[in-house]
């Protein structure tokens, strides 16, 4: 029984897989409540400085997609009154790690949308794993 998990979203199929199997785990009791949480680009995750004007846009439409992407995963829920949702700027797998020090397990998609940075420098859920001083359910 987990009272507090965390799930890592990005929008990708894997990400939504993950979502129902949270729902499943309110829906059978293994979980008492959920935070999805969605970590978008910030300027102090890049890697480059494109310019102020562009990068500042950049951010804001990551945001509002981040916005988008935590809606989309908490209507996949049939009890959102135990759901809660997280936006946050940073580096993403360092930014869930960070996140998920107060829950007891973090649930993740395998493969998120960005595949070529994922063979590049390792996925996303691979860093998590990593990083985490928690158990970490990879969704494939």
């Amino acid at each position: 029984m987990y009272k507090k998990v965390l799930l890592a979203v990005d929008g990708s199929e894997t990400s939504m897989k993950a979502a129902r199997i949270a729902n499943s785990y309110l829906e059978k009791g293994v979980a008492e409540e959920i935070t999805i949480a969605h970590v978008f680009m910030s300027r102090e995750g890049s890697n480059y400085y494109i310019g102020s004007d562009i990068s500042e846009k950049i951010i804001a439409a990551s945001k509002e997609n981040g916005e988008m992407v935590l809606e989309e995963a908490k209507a996949v829920f049939t009890s959102p009154e135990k759901v809660k949702t997280i936006l946050k700027p940073g580096d993403i797998a360092h930014t869930i790690v960070k996140i998920a020090k107060d829950y007891d397990l973090i649930i993740i998609g395998s493969r998120g949308m960005n595949t070529i940075a994922g063979l590049l420098m390792g996925s996303v859920s691979s860093r998590v794993v990593q990083y985490a001083d928690r158990p970490v359910l990879i969704v494939k």
